[in-house]
Order: structure tokens, then C-alpha cells, then sequence
């Protein structure tokens, strides 16, 4: 796939100014005056006090590259060079997947002005040359490749079929910008087709296989999910009672909490910034205190219930995580112990493990964000092994599968009566519908009904897509942050429910 000099040619016609005829020695000097090290601001219309800015620009060949930043804020930034002229033009693309455009020329005081436009916002720019280091972070940005390699490591699907997926997944990947992507389908217990796109490490070049491990984010809920449902099925969980009597590390609050509301989302315990998250001040006296599921409830356990359990759906990784501590008393062993000898080894998922990031793990790759003026930024490498029940696992694309596709066989990993309470979605005292049941999203996709949780931190994008009744999965995994892949997963899913006969032959199960 070439997406560099479709977004050239676009560039081009977008920037490029009328082209003055002048000497060479004039170009060049008209040029260099404006390389360098830029601070100002933006006078927006719509604030009261200007917009702090800085803006770094240097010449490669015949575009300008460089960065912009704003307070919070900052993008890689291009233009093409129009030789001699007095006037650049630019185009930014900052993290609210907005384009920039900024026109800018030198006064007679040598300093830098004009305007930037965002859709039909016009905003006044002066900027002065400066000596100063940069106060704000910049990204330059990071080249991509005139070509995207892409993959199919195994496909059983029907020929057209294959090629109706083969083009959703290359026409999505090219029109959101996608550094890397895989995709899996699962028919009847099996995965019938794994794809790759792009690559796992865009600096060293390195493609994106079905050996490339992502994380799987907010995923790791429906596995704590069947863990916790296990134990019920044992008798060695109750799901009604005060998760204080499997964990009295967790402080009283001012009403009780269930393991069930928290399953559901509605234990009124603080996700990231709906209410105050409150860490307790402690030394720990192990080298890794984070892969400790009791320890890591000190993130959070001090927060205020953000409302009354049972009353409020308010989603919460928080809420999982001290879910995955009722989960390790309740079972007596390790959490990450219990999950890999309840689920991961009976459904033979051996690549499947914590994110510790102490531990090499080979083929784990980078997060990057995809922008479209034909550049890519280096994504944030947070740490998350310390949410582990609720977001610190990593597998490749076929462990994803497997799991989603147990989901879909009776008795694999939950009894009749489980898997209906895990499916079922959970109401609110007033009646209405949260969209979730005991670990899982719960809709209507055409008709059908519809299985469905997603993966969003860094790194990572993913989602997983089931329709149980006619046993047909999907999964998409992504290492591009602003990439859509509940987009892409309806997509192919469409697609496969739309075909009557979807195998070429019938697969032996993987």
C-alpha cells in the first residue's frame, strides 16, 4: 500500500504558492531567513488571551519540516518549499485529529506573521526568532515508507470473500492512517483468517506479523470476567456479598460494594477522571510491588465512591482491579495464576502473559500515532501491569481469537446458567439498560445479538466483535492509537454475515 506520495501530491496542490521568478541567491536567502527556532502566539477570536505557541522549522530538500507546539499540544509540521517566495505555508495535525493550516511570511521587523486556520477559524500569528531552548515538547515526526507491507498468514475464507475482506482492511488502514493492524476471524470455533498490516516497530522497519504482541487493554475485563464467573460455578465466590470479606484490605466506604456491581460497572468506584483517584502513600519493600493484585488496590482503594452502588453505570478499570483481588482470595492463588490455569492454558493460549515491563517480550510493538500530512508520532510507553484484571494483558491477534471464540462454545469456559448471566445485559434501579452485562457489551448489530468489548490505552487499539448465535467472530488489534477498530471490525464483520457461504472448506479448528 502507498500512502507518502498520494499525500505529496495533495500537499502540493493545497500549499504550494505561485512560484517567483528570482535569482538563486535571493531564493536561498529568502529561505533561510525563516529556518530556526520561532516563539509567539495565536490570537484566537474566540479566547480572551492569546494562545502561547513555538514553532521549530528547518528545510529538507524541497518541503519544510519541523514542529509546532501549544500548551498540552504539539504535531509535526510540513509544507512544500515555493523557491523564492516571501510566504510559507504549513499544515499541522494535532492530537483532536485536526488540521492546522498556517500561512506565515517575514515583516520588516524579521519577524514571522500571518494566521492559522482551523476549518473556518482564522486566528492572527506572531511569532520572533528565539534563542531560548524550547519550553513546550516538540515531535518532528517520524518518516513513513513509500510502501505498507501487508500479509495474510492464513485464510480458509471463500475467494471473493477474501478479497471483499483483503479490501476493507487496506482501504480503512490507508484512510485512518494505520501504522499497524491485525485482524482475525473466527467461524464455528475456528479462525479461519489472520491478517497482517503495517509494522510493529516503523523506525527498524520491522513488519507486523500474527507473531506481534499488543495489549489487549480494556479486553482483560471479560477475562477477569470468566475467572470470577468460574468461581461462582465452584461455590467459591458469592457474588452478592461485600467484597470486604474476600479483601478487608480495600477501606469501608460509606455503603457496601458487590462483586456483581462491580462486574457491571455500577460499584461506584472512580475510573481515571470522573471523580478523585486518591493513591496511598507507602514504601514497599519488593522489587515489583505493581504485579501484586492486593498491593496495586493502593492506586485508587482511598477514593471517594463516585455514586451510590448499584445506581450508576459508570464504567471503571479501577473496579476491575479490585475485582481480580476478590478473584485471587476467592480462588486462593495468584490472579494472573488463577487466569492462565482457568482460561489460558485449557484454551491453549501460550502467548497470552502479563506486560510486566521488566520482561522481554519478543515481537511487542510500539504505538505510534498516525497523522495525515503523511507522517507518524511515537505514541506514550505508559506502564500497565499494575491494572492487570482490568487492562495490563498482551497476546498476538490468534490468542485474541481463541479467547473470543471459546466465548462462543457452550460449556467451554462457563455453564449454561453463567454464560447467560455473563451475556445478560444489567439495569438500572429506573429500568434502563447499561449496554453491559457481568463483563461484556451487550447490543443489537443488525438485527442480531451482539457481543463486544474494546481496548483503548497506549499503545494499543482493540476490539472484539462476536455474534454467538451464528458462532462468527471478529477481532482487530492495532498498535496506532487514533486508528478505528470498532470501525474496521464492523466492517469485516458486515461482510462475513453477508456471505451464505463463507468457507472455502471447512477448516480444521487452530
Amino acid at each position: 500500500m502507498i500512502r507518502p506520495a498520494r499525500f505529496a501530491r495533495r500537499l502540493t496542490v493545497v500549499l504550494v504558492t505561485a512560484i517567483l521568478v528570482t535569482p538563486v541567491v535571493a531564493e536561498r536567502r529568502a529561505t533561510s531567513q525563516i529556518v530556526g527556532f520561532w516563539q509567539g502566539s495565536i490570537d484566537a477570536p474566540d479566547r480572551e488571551i492569546p494562545i502561547p505557541v513555538e514553532l521549530q522549522l528547518e528545510l529538507d530538500g524541497d518541503r519544510w519540516r519541523g514542529s509546532v507546539a501549544v500548551p498540552g499540544d504539539h504535531s509535526p509540521i510540513v509544507g512544500v518549499v515555493a523557491p523564492g517566495s516571501p510566504t510559507v505555508q504549513l499544515e499541522a495535525d494535532f492530537d483532536d485529529e485536526t488540521i492546522v493550516r498556517f500561512t506565515l511570511s517575514l515583516n520588516d521587523a524579521g519577524d514571522l506573521t500571518g494566521s492559522a486556520v482551523l476549518g473556518k477559524t482564522r486566528a492572527s500569528v506572531v511569532l520572533r526568532r528565539s534563542t531560548d531552548a524550547p519550553s513546550l515538547h516538540h515531535d518532528r515526526g517520524i518518516e513513513l515508507p513509500d510502501a505498507f507491507p501487508s500479509s495474510v498468514e492464513s485464510s480458509s475464507l471463500a475467494p471473493k470473500l477474501a478479497a471483499r475482506i483483503a479490501e476493507r482492511l487496506a482501504s480503512t488502514a490507508d484512510e485512518e492512517n494505520a501504522i499497524g493492524v491485525s485482524t482475525a476471524i473466527v467461524i464455528d470455533g475456528a479462525i479461519v483468517d489472520v491478517r497482517s498490516f503495517g509494522f510493529e516497530n516503523l523506525e527498524r522497519r520491522i513488519p507486523i506479523t500474527d507473531a506481534s504482541m499488543y495489549r489487549w487493554a480494556s479486553i482483560s475485563k471479560p477475562l477477569t470476567a470468566i475467572a470470577a464467573m468460574q468461581l461462582v460455578a465452584a461455590d467459591k465466590l458469592d457474588l452478592d456479598r461485600d467484597v470486604r470479606t474476600y479483601v478487608p484490605e480495600f477501606p469501608a466506604k460509606l455503603h457496601p460494594i458487590t462483586s456483581r456491581q462491580l462486574l457491571g460497572h455500577l460499584g461506584g468506584i472512580v475510573h481515571y477522571s470522573n471523580g478523585p483517584v486518591i493513591a496511598t502513600e507507602r514504601e514497599y519493600d519488593v522489587p515489583h510491588p505493581w504485579s501484586d493484585t492486593i498491593l496495586c488496590l493502593d492506586r485508587f482503594k482511598e477514593s471517594p465512591l463516585v455514586s451510590v452502588p448499584g445506581v450508576e453505570y459508570n464504567y471503571t478499570t479501577h473496579g476491575y482491579m479490585l475485582l481480580g483481588a476478590v478473584v485471587e482470595r476467592a480462588g486462593q492463588a495468584p490472579f494472573a495464576e488463577q487466569v492462565r490455569t482457568r482460561v489460558l492454558d485449557p484454551l491453549g493460549m501460550t502467548a497470552m502473559q502479563p506486560d510486566y515491563p521488566y520482561v522481554d517480550i519478543p515481537h511487542r510493538v510500539d504505538g505510534y500515532r498516525g497523522l495525515r500530512i503523511g507522517l507518524a508520532t511515537r505514541g506514550v510507553d505508559r506502564d500497565v501491569h499494575w491494572k492487570l484484571p482490568g487492562g495490563g494483558w498482551i497476546s498476538n491477534i490468534r490468542d485474541l481469537a481463541r479467547f473470543g471464540a471459546a466465548l462462543m462454545e457452550p460449556g467451554r469456559l462457563l455453564d449454561e446458567a453463567s454464560m447467560r448471566a455473563f451475556t445478560t445485559e444489567q439495569t438500572l434501579p429506573n429500568g434502563r439498560g447499561t449496554g453491559y452485562g457481568l463483563g461484556i457489551g451487550v447490543a443489537r448489530f443488525e438485527g442480531r445479538e451482539l457481543l463486544a468489548h474494546s481496548g483503548s490505552q497506549s499503545k494499543t487499539r482493540t476490539y472484539m466483535a462476536l455474534c454467538p448465535d451464528e458462532r462468527i467472530g471478529v477481532f482487530v488489534m492495532s498498535n496506532t492509537t487514533n486508528f478505528p477498530v470498532r470501525t474496521l471490525a464492523m466492517r469485516l464483520l458486515r461482510e462475513v454475515l453477508a456471505e451464505p457461504a463463507p468457507l472455502a472448506a471447512k477448516p480444521a479448528k487452530r
